[in-house]
C-alpha cells in the first residue's frame, strides 16, 4: 500500500543569512507519486522520471524539507535532506506519517544540480584533484581554484561545450564555473592551496542520480524530537 506524494520541481536558493528556499515551477499544477513506505530508490527515481519526462541522462536530485515546527533550532537555515539510497525514501515517508507537509522537491538538469553542490558547499573531484575536502578552509579552497585557474583561463562558449559533453558530464563543469567565479570575487592573497587529499567522487551514477550533497542524517534527530514532544 502506498501513499500520494507531492512533487514540486524548482531549484533550491540559499540567502545570505543563510535561509534555504525552494523555488518551484509557478506555472506546474500539482502533480503526485504514489510511493510506498519502503519503496526503493531506483523505483521512486523512474516514478520521478517518469512524471517530468526526462531521459535516463538527465541530472537528477531528489530533496525534502523538514515543516518548520521540526526544525528548530535552525529554522529555514537548515538544509534540505537528501534522498540517495531506500533508506531515505523510507525516512521521508516516516516524516509523512507525522505531517502531511512534506513534499518531494525535484532538481534537474546540469547546471541546476551542480548549483545546489555549490550552495551546500559539497567536496568534489576536478581531474585527479580533490576539493573541499576534511580540514580544508574557505580561504584554502579558493586559492586552490585560483591556482588551478593560472593566469591564463580558458573561455568557451556554453553552446559548444553542450556540442562536446552530454548533460550528465556537464554537472562537474558548471560545479567548477561557479567555484572559480567565487574564487575571483574572493580572491585572498595570504591563503595557501591545501594538501591534495581523496575526497568524494562527483561523477554520475549509473541511474543518472547525483551522489549525496548537503546534508543527511538529521531527519531521525527531528523525528526523535517530535516523539519527545508528543510525549510531553
Amino acid at each position: 500500500m502506498g501513499r500520494l506524494v507531492r512533487v514540486l520541481r524548482g531549484e533550491w536558493s540559499k540567502s545570505e543569512e543563510g535561509f534555504w528556499r525552494f523555488d518551484g515551477d509557478p506555472g506546474d499544477m500539482e502533480q503526485y507519486v504514489l510511493v510506498k513506505q519502503n519503496e526503493p530508490i531506483n523505483s521512486l527515481i523512474g516514478l520521478v522520471r517518469e512524471e517530468f519526462m526526462l531521459t535516463p541522462h538527465t541530472p537528477l536530485l531528489l530533496t525534502y524539507q523538514l515543516p518548520p515546527w521540526m526544525l528548530m533550532p535552525d529554522g529555514p537555515r537548515a538544509a534540505p535532506l537528501n534522498i540517495v539510497c531506500s533508506g531515505d525514501v523510507e525516512m521521508m515517508m516516516s516524516v509523512h506519517e507525522w505531517t502531511s507537509e512534506v513534499n518531494l522537491c525535484v532538481t534537474y538538469g546540469a547546471e541546476a544540480v551542480a548549483r545546489y553542490g555549490f550552495l551546500c558547499r559539497t567536496p568534489f573531484r576536478f581531474g585527479q584533484r580533490s576539493y573541499l575536502g576534511h580540514g580544508v578552509s574557505e580561504e584554502q579552497h579558493l586559492a586552490a581554484i585560483n591556482g588551478l585557474i593560472g593566469r591564463d583561463p580558458f573561455v568557451c562558449s556554453e553552446t559548444v561545450m553542450r556540442e562536446i559533453f552530454r548533460e550528465d558530464e556537464m554537472v562537474i563543469l558548471y560545479r567548477v564555473s561557479f567555484e572559480v567565479e567565487k574564487a575571483r570575487r574572493s580572491l585572498d592573497l595570504n591563503a595557501h592551496p591545501p594538501p591534495e587529499e581523496v575526497v568524494v567522487d562527483m561523477s554520475m551514477s549509473d541511474d543518472g542520480v547525483v551522489p549525496e550533497v548537503g546534508r543527511r542524517g538529521n531527519a531521525q534527530q527531528h523525528i526523535g524530537r517530535s516523539n519527545e514532544m508528543e510525549g510531553m
